[in-house]
């Protein structure tokens, strides 16, 4: 019976220190005001409203979300890439007679453990490539789940660590 009471006063003090730290919160954010503030990173501006007085209950209701708003320079960034290897015997097809998916071919001095995937223009994975042997003049080759069409224009396709740029993914490079 007296651990229920210790339990229950112990549960007591938690609380009203809760309610404490929580009346000082609130006090502090009930002097706050409008002020924009500016992201050095170039994803925008971002606003916040100063609470509202509730004057009926004499609450404070909370602020609304920020919003953020892109700027152009953010929706235009791209990852950086080189110019795709003509000659090198590296071939982007974006459709394949077999399936009529994107099927990427690397030389056939290349190692099969290179990989190759297609990212958008920021540099995010948006497939990885499936390897499925060594074809076309023993050259590792990797097939995709769409056609080449399937994927955003301008993307990078990445093969082995480095970036290429595709400027049209629909459009053949070799």
């Amino acid at each position: 019976m007296n651990y229920q009471t210790n339990a229950s006063r112990f549960g007591y003090r938690k609380l009203a220190v809760s309610m404490m730290l929580g009346g000082v919160v609130a006090f502090a954010l009930a002097g706050c005001h409008v002020d924009e503030v500016k992201s050095s990173s170039g994803g925008g501006t971002a606003t916040a409203a100063a609470p509202a007085n509730n004057s009926s209950s004499g609450s404070i209701t909370p602020a609304p979300t920020p919003t953020q708003t892109q700027t152009t320079a953010a929706n235009t960034a791209r990852a950086s890439c080189s110019p795709f290897p003509g000659g090198s015997g590296m071939i982007y097809k974006p459709f394949s007679e077999g399936d009529g998916n994107l099927v990427v071919l690397i030389p056939s001095s290349a190692a099969e453990s290179a990989g190759a995937a297609m990212a958008d223009s920021s540099g995010r994975v948006v497939e990885q490539g499936r390897f499925v042997g060594r074809t076309n003049g023993n050259r590792p080759t990797y097939r995709f789940g769409r056609p080449g069409s399937g994927f955003s224009s301008p993307a990078i396709l990445i093969v082995g660590g480095a970036n290429y740029c595709i400027d049209n993914t629909a459009q053949r490079y070799d």
